[in-house]
């Protein structure tokens, strides 16, 4: 494994946003099982308070991947510095079997994370909010596809060689 400091930055931030996507997993679970907008129970309150404290987790997180992954793509670019045989970021993709599968994972999932983020927006200006479960049956969906790219990070930051 490399531990240039851009890597180390990635997979801390990737350990943060891990932590913080979990809690938003559990309470969108919660919601998306028992969200009802006509009832005026304790329990529909709760989730209500719930759902905004989750949506702003998903959403800060969402953002902060779109700058992260040109990071991503300049840290690809410095290792190959490093890296026998890698005259660029795309030499880095082909060092490991995870490379190229993980920067085509990375384009879905921000065309995806775009999608909940603008799914959000219009439920968030809706005062019926009628997008509530929908956008956070989505993010149950998404929540998987996040952890394959964090996984996948770490492997492919494992699985490069300075040696070879």
């Amino acid at each position: 494994m490399i531990l240039m400091p851009e890597v180390l930055a990635i997979l801390i931030l990737n350990v943060i946003f891990t932590l913080f996507a979990i809690v938003a997993f559990v309470l969108s679970v919660r919601i998306f099982l028992y969200w009802d907008i006509n009832s005026t129970s304790q329990t529909q309150y709760s989730l209500e308070k719930q759902s905004f404290l989750s949506a702003t987790i998903i959403k800060y997180i969402f953002l902060v991947k779109i700058p992260l992954f040109l990071f991503f793509i300049f840290t690809l670019d410095k290792i190959s510095n490093v890296l026998t045989g890698a005259m660029c970021a795309a030499g880095v993709v082909d060092a490991t079997e995870f490379g190229s599968y993980l920067i085509v994972l990375k384009i879905i999932n921000l065309y995806l994370f775009a999608l909940w983020l603008k799914i959000n927006g219009e439920d968030m200006r809706d005062k019926k909010q009628p997008y509530t479960k929908l956008k956070f049956g989505i993010f149950i969906v998404l929540f998987f596809f996040f952890i394959v790219e964090v996984i996948s990070d770490g492997l492919m930051f494992n699985a490069i060689e300075i040696d070879k």
